[in-house]
C-alpha cells in the first residue's frame, strides 16, 4: 500500500474517512483526503482499505477529493461546468 505517498508526479493516493460525534461514527461518502489533510481534522482517521488514486489538480487547497454524487442541484456559480458535458 501506499501509505499516502506520491505515486508519481501528478497523482496523489486519497483515502475515505470518519470521525465520531454523539455517538455516531460519520464517513462523508463524497468526500476523500490525503492522509495529511485528513489528520489536520480533529478526531479523523482514514479508512483502511479506501485507497483511490486521483490526480493531484483534482484536490482542494486543504489536500480532498470531492466526488461528484448524482443529484438534480446545479451550482448556478459554475456555469463553466454547466458546458463542459
Amino acid at each position: 500500500m501506499n501509505q499516502g505517498r506520491d505515486v508519481d508526479d501528478h497523482k496523489l493516493a486519497v483515502y475515505r474517512f470518519q470521525f465520531k460525534t454523539a455517538g455516531q461514527v460519520i464517513s462523508p461518502s463524497h468526500m476523500w483526503g490525503t492522509r495529511d489533510a485528513i489528520a489536520a481534522l480533529r478526531d479523523c482517521e482514514p479508512i483502511a482499505g479506501t485507497e483511490r488514486i486521483v490526480h493531484r489538480e483534482l484536490l482542494d487547497m486543504a489536500g480532498f477529493y470531492y466526488e461528484d454524487a448524482p443529484s438534480v442541484f446545479q451550482n448556478l456559480e459554475d456555469p463553466a461546468r454547466l458546458y463542459a458535458a
